[in-house]
């Protein structure tokens, strides 16, 4: 069941974005994340932000701000079980066109993002942590 965030989710949904940004990004220093705790806890309150549940247990989530997808998260042990794609089709559903940034090194993101028909369209650098990113778009 994929369903919008409730303000009781809040605490599960920050503990799957911590424990997956900071196992999925080992070449980001664990504090990076850390740092930002508490500014994109305030954001997922007023961003979009869908729930994957399945028998009680939140198995990922997917945010997105206006076109920009700031990324699908699932829980370790539901990866590779349609969780991710699920999301995906739901944020197609509900967005005629959207754009997020992926680092170059997280591999298996960009193969899902290309498996999902997104296009790269363009590098760059993140100021913040000096990785190289893609820009990828669907529409």
């Amino acid at each position: 069941m994929i369903r919008k965030l409730r303000a009781s989710d809040i605490n599960r949904v920050m503990s799957i974005w911590l424990q997956e940004n900071i196992r999925a990004h080992s070449f980001v220093d664990d504090t990076y994340w850390k740092a930002h705790y508490a500014d994109v806890k305030k954001a997922m309150l007023v961003a979009n932000v869908y729930i994957y549940q399945e028998q009680n247990i939140i198995k990922g989530f997917a945010e997105i701000q206006d076109d920009y997808l700031a990324g699908i998260f699932v829980v370790k042990e539901f990866q590779g079980q349609g969780v991710g794609h699920a999301l995906m089709k739901h944020i197609k559903q509900q967005f005629s066109a959207f754009q997020l940034d992926v680092y170059v090194l997280n591999k298996p993101a960009i193969r899902f993002y290309l498996r999902e028909g997104l296009q790269i369209i363009k590098s760059g650098v993140d100021s913040e942590t000096g990785k190289t990113e893609y820009r990828m778009q669907w529409k």
